[in-house]
C-alpha cells in the first residue's frame, strides 16, 4: 500500500486525538468504526508509535536522507 506523507500525518493525528480523548476521561472514542476505551490505551499507543514511524520514514524519503542504523554488540 502506497501512502503519502500527508495521509500518514492525518492517520497519526487521528490516533493522537484518540489517545488524548481516552486518556482525558472520555468513555470511548471511535476510529474507523472501532470503539476504543481506557482498556485499549496500550493499543492506541501502539498505533501512535506505528504512525510516528511511518511519518518519520516518509519524511526521510522525501528529504533524500538515508536510514542509518548502528548496532552495538555487548558480550554479556
Amino acid at each position: 500500500m502506497s501512502m503519502t506523507l500527508d495521509e500518514a500525518k492525518a492517520m497519526l493525528d487521528t490516533w493522537l486525538k484518540a489517545e488524548g480523548a481516552v486518556a482525558g476521561g472520555m468513555q470511548s472514542y471511535k476510529v474507523g468504526g472501532q470503539s476504543y476505551t481506557r482498556a485499549n490505551l496500550a493499543d492506541i499507543a501502539n498505533r501512535v508509535a506505528y504512525w510516528q514511524g511511518v511519518v518519520a520514514s516518509l519524511e526521510r524519503a522525501e528529504s533524500g536522507q538515508r536510514s542509518v542504523r548502528r548496532v552495538v554488540l555487548v558480550d554479556g
